[in-house]
């Protein structure tokens, strides 16, 4: 009996996955081969999932039964789902519509700056500047669930918003190594396929726009909304210009050198 197509699995619904996985097994008569369904289950994994999967011993890789129970431990959440594991947000004010220029602050700062108002000439995602000169101006515009939109006023790409796009499917458990790039986004009313059309040529996860809050500081945030609840993820530079949003930023430098630093925004009035 022929394979179904498989569904790629990152790390989220771990027993769904080995669910998939088993009825496969079953319908192609290989339910008692576990090194057949440790190759099939190999050929199923993407993201943090495959990164985790390659580091893993030959012996707990073509042996199902073992790699199984490997699966359970690495990416089932402690207790329901991701809120234990990743930070929710508390309550927050509601949004009020402004305009002005989104400052960059990080822990070192020599790499503060602004967000800058032309997209990077590789990627096509939003960078760090210096000149203030050089700095995006934004509206912040309110939407539902407290959240802002973020349009902008002098972009280079035009009249656009400020959104995200994952590099990969979206995971905010705790040691994600995930990532995602501030995109210039375009919004169809009409459409068929994706209602976001996004500017970053780095990321080919999900891309969204209504991703912005404000904490009580008067700091802005960027979050991720996942099963009615948001999860903040924190914006990250590396000195470089190069700007990222992440779940975990000790798993993400672990994942890639260490080089990146933590940093926050604030609007800064015209």
């Amino acid at each position: 009996m022929s394979t179904a197509r498989p569904v790629i699995f990152r790390g989220n619904d771990v027993e769904g996955f080995i669910k998939s996985i088993r009825r496969q097994a079953f319908q192609s008569d290989k339910l008692e081969d576990d090194q057949w369904i440790a190759n099939y289950a190999a050929t199923c994994l993407g993201g943090d999932a495959l990164k985790w999967f390659s580091a893993l011993e030959p012996e707990v890789r073509g042996n199902w039964k073992v790699l199984e129970e490997k699966l359970l431990e690495r990416f089932t959440p402690p207790t329901e789902g991701v809120a234990e594991e990743a930070p929710v947000l508390p309550p927050l004010p509601q949004p009020t519509p402004r305009v002005g220029r989104v400052r960059i602050i990080a822990d070192d700062l020599s790499h503060s700056g602004y967000l800058d108002r032309e997209l990077s000439v590789v990627n096509h995602q939003f960078m760090l500047t210096e000149r203030p000169s050089q700095a995006l101006t934004v509206a912040l515009e309110p939407v539902k669930g407290g959240f802002y939109h973020a349009k902008t006023t002098n972009a280079a790409a035009g009249e656009v918003f400020v959104g995200i796009t994952w590099e990969d499917e979206p995971n905010v458990l705790h040691g994600s190594t995930g990532a995602a790039a501030l995109a210039a986004v375009k919004e169809h009313i009409f459409y068929i396929k994706t209602p976001h059309e996004s500017s970053s040529q780095w990321g080919k996860g999900p891309t969204v726009i209504d991703c912005w809050r404000e904490t009580p500081e008067g700091r802005l945030m960027i979050c991720w909304q996942q099963d009615g609840t948001a999860y903040p993820l924190e914006l990250v530079s590396n000195g470089r210009r190069r700007l990222r949003v992440v779940p975990d930023l000790a798993a993400y430098n672990a994942a890639h050198g260490g080089q990146w630093l933590k940093s926050y925004m604030v609007v800064e009035p015209l």
